[in-house]
């Protein structure tokens, strides 16, 4: 089937496929309004959709529940306070949304627009701009590529708490499947300032193991103009939930703002929580309350020559440990930190706690330490790889100099894995896990188990690592490891199927561009001879898409029934498995569910399937270890759920942090002041106009003074106010006393230095 030029408004479906046959249908130039529910409906096959335009549709602009082919490319998709309001739940609404990957799928969605702008308070709306479903039996083979997109999101308005995600992959994506996020524009906008009640995600992947997910050269902005406000609750990259691997986020770029010298676009640039095995390169972090925020257990991170541009904590570390970055005597990371102004400086170039976990994530320089010039501007000594705010550094147990060692040149195409002394530590049992739960250390151990397993050249590096892989494969850590590779085997593609597989889908674009330049001449045929001629044309093409989709089906048997052999020997393996403690039984529970789910069950879940993995899901991941990640993933399709591990029992996140200001530009820089009760002035010095940051929930009044004590200016401020302006046009060039006195009492006095001539 092809449509084009069509308009759909106002109706249940626009275009609604529910055949489980294997087609092949194309839409373009079509346009979709208000559609109720979505846009186009696809139960199973293949899809291509060009030139079309999605506005307001009340669920989806696109909906696949199972594809081998989508291509989605020059399409607008957008949503705006009049999209109509689901009857019940939440109100969360997607662009574009594929829920399930057959063998050898193919995703490519390139060159379109998603956007959203919603600033009506009268609903609190989520939106998706793509959201990819993956699976524990996501089709092998499966390739997903989204590039050359634009993304604009823009929430003006605070609803109550909910989210927001421009690209979302959520579930399984198994080893064998590869995922490639690149050259997307992203562009994120709320109020700065107000924390808590909408999350706005860039790039978010979650609950679920992901493997070979590549983000390269995105690019991440925003706009606040706020001088003195906390950051918006916008985050660029957002990661959780991952014991995987192969993953890379590499050459992000995430763009300077000149309207602001204080970090207000975004709390957080990337955030990593509990995602192993990952490698950060070459990224360029700025205009966050935290430039790279890792949180929990993110062993096998290869984080090296990222750059790293003012914000208030550069580099943050908490409840956990990364692994060593760069070799002792070698090669070193490379990163490098800078401050954005002379003037407001970063709280922390880098900071970690608990700051007994420090060694577990050491960091070898090649260089002393950066000195600030506490009398001035600037450094008495600066060395971009070695920052001067670490916290902790009293005795090199995080960044450790080492002279012997050189700067790291990239390589974030082909940097090596090693065994560090982190994991030797892991093997020998005598890592200090102080301050870490139980589910901690047993992710370690898995972490790396998997990694001797999977680079047997590492197994030799040190004694304890032949013993550790003896006594672990008897225990849950090996026993898991097990049911994971047999799944894995059941994925893989033989040679033969792949390369007939390949074939038919060579043969299917040929068809389907015999197909387009039919319809092309169809539209434009002005004699019988010429429309006759392309209606055989398109006819013919149509009965080889058919033969071509038969194929498919009869190697989609073969490898189906391959599948279903491994998972009932990962069945048997799971059910043997011993478990002890909550997170190993959630493991196992999560195992059972996710493969009778595939073998006897036709993909769908049973009632007490949902129980139990609502039970599971809702428990914290650092005590419940990684099973409550995958339990959230499979409950995707029967229930959004809004588990949210922010709270102190679990994983609170930071308060958001802003940048240290110099006094008068001049001075000792301040150091343990709380910002909500610092009275700033900027900028400073100024020319015949500034702001002052104003004392929270406090009215009173600004005094302007000369050095003889001549009143210059009062200007009174009330309570909710957060920043004042402050006209002085007349004034002569000089220093000037701003003073602050609050209804309560409270008196501060800032020198502010005037140079307007």
């Amino acid at each position: 089937l092809t449509s084009a030029l069509s308009t759909f408004r106002n109706i249940q479906f626009g275009i609604r496929f529910e055949t489980q046959w294997w087609g092949t249908s194309m839409v373009n130039r079509c346009r979709f309004e208000g559609v109720l529910n979505d846009g186009i409906f696809m139960a199973q096959g293949n899809l291509r959709v060009e030139r079309c335009f999605f506005l307001n549709n009340g669920f989806r602009g696109v909906d696949i529940l199972e594809t081998r082919g989508l291509v989605a490319q020059d399409n607008n998709f957008n949503c705006n306070d009049d999209v109509a309001a689901q009857a019940s739940g939440d109100n969360i609404y997607r662009h574009i949304q594929a829920a399930g990957f057959a063998l050898n799928a193919i995703v490519d969605i390139n060159h379109n627009f998603f956007g959203g702008n919603f600033s009506t308070p009268d609903k609190a709306e989520h939106l998706r701009g793509i959201e990819l479903v993956g699976g524990p039996t996501m089709g092998g083979g499966t390739n997903i590529r989204v590039d050359w997109n634009e993304f604009s999101f823009s929430m003006t308005h605070m609803p109550t708490l909910n989210s927001s995600h421009e690209i979302l992959l959520t579930g399984e994506f198994p080893s064998n499947s590869s995922t490639i996020l690149e050259f997307n524009d992203f562009f994120l906008k709320q109020p700065s300032g107000v924390l808590g009640y909408h999350r706005l995600n860039g790039i978010t992947l979650e609950n679920g193991n992901k493997n070979q997910v590549q983000i390269y050269s995105n690019t991440f902005g925003s706009d606040a103009t706020e001088f003195l406000s906390f950051p918006a609750d916008n985050w660029g990259i957002r990661l959780q939930g991952s014991i995987g691997g192969g993953n890379e986020v590499t050459g992000n770029l995430f763009t300077d703002n000149p309207n602001t010298g204080f970090p207000a676009d975004f709390y957080a640039g990337i955030y990593a929580l509990d995602f192993t095995n990952s490698v950060f390169c070459e990224n360029t972090l700025r205009e966050a309350s935290y430039l790279m925020y890792f949180h929990g257990m993110s062993m096998g991170t290869q984080y090296f020559s990222n750059f790293h541009t003012g914000g208030a904590d550069g580099f943050r570390v908490e409840d956990g440990f990364i692994g060593e970055q760069g070799t002792e005597g070698g090669e070193h990371n490379g990163n490098e930190w800078h401050d954005k102004w002379l003037n407001i400086i970063p709280a922390h170039h880098a900071y970690l706690l608990p700051e007994f976990q420090a060694p577990n994530s050491r960091i070898f320089v090649h260089t002393a330490q950066s000195v600030r010039n506490t009398q001035g501007l600037g450094y008495t000594l600066f060395s971009k790889y070695h920052p001067a705010d670490i916290e902790p550094d009293q005795m090199d147990e995080w960044f450790k100099p080492d002279l012997t060692g050189f700067p790291g040149e990239g390589g974030c195409i082909d940097h090596i894995v090693i065994s560090t002394e982190t994991d030797k530590a892991i093997g020998s049992g005598t890592i200090n896990l102080m301050g870490l739960s139980q589910a901690h250390s047993w992710t370690a151990k898995r972490y790396l188990y998997a990694k001797l397993r999977q680079n047997p050249g590492l197994q030799g590096d040190h004694t304890a690592f032949g013993p550790f892989l003896t006594d672990e494969s008897n225990t849950s850590v090996g026993q898991l490891y097990s049911v994971e590779q047999k799944i894995a085997e059941g994925l893989k593609v033989s040679a033969n199927l792949d390369s007939q597989s390949s074939q038919i889908r060579a043969g299917e674009i040929a068809t389907i561009n015999q197909l387009e330049l039919a319809d092309s001449t169809l539209n434009s045929a002005t004699t019988v001879t010429a429309l006759n001629s392309a209606l055989g044309s398109k006819n013919l093409a149509l009965s080889d898409l058919r033969t071509l989709d038969s194929l498919y089906n009869e190697l989609n048997v073969d490898y189906q029934a391959n599948l279903m052999l491994k998972l009932q020997e990962a069945l048997t393996l799971n059910n043997s498995v011993t478990t002890a403690t909550d997170y190993e039984q959630y493991e196992k529970i999560v195992n059972d569910i996710a493969i009778r789910q595939v073998l006897f069950q036709n993909g769908e879940l049973t009632v007490p399937q949902v129980a139990a993995l609502g039970i599971i899901a809702a428990e914290c991941p650092k005590y419940g270890g990684h099973g409550i990640y995958r339990a959230r993933g499979l409950l995707r399709s029967c229930n959004e759920g809004n588990w949210n591990d922010d709270n102190a029992g679990c994983y609170p996140i930071a308060e958001p942090s802003l940048p240290q200001v110099l006094d008068n530009g001049y001075g000792e820089r301040s150091t343990a002041k709380i910002w909500s009760d610092q009275i700033i002035v900027y900028p400073n010095p100024a020319t015949s106009s500034f702001f002052v940051r104003l004392p929270a929930r406090q009215s009173g009044t600004i005094t302007i003074t000369d050095a003889i004590g001549k009143v210059w200016k009062t200007v009174p401020f009330t309570e909710g106010e957060e920043v004042r302006f402050v006209d002085l046009p007349n004034a002569p060039t000089g220093i000037y006393l701003c003073a602050v006195t609050s209804t309560n009492g409270n008196l501060q006095i800032i020198k502010v230095i005037l140079s307007n001539k």
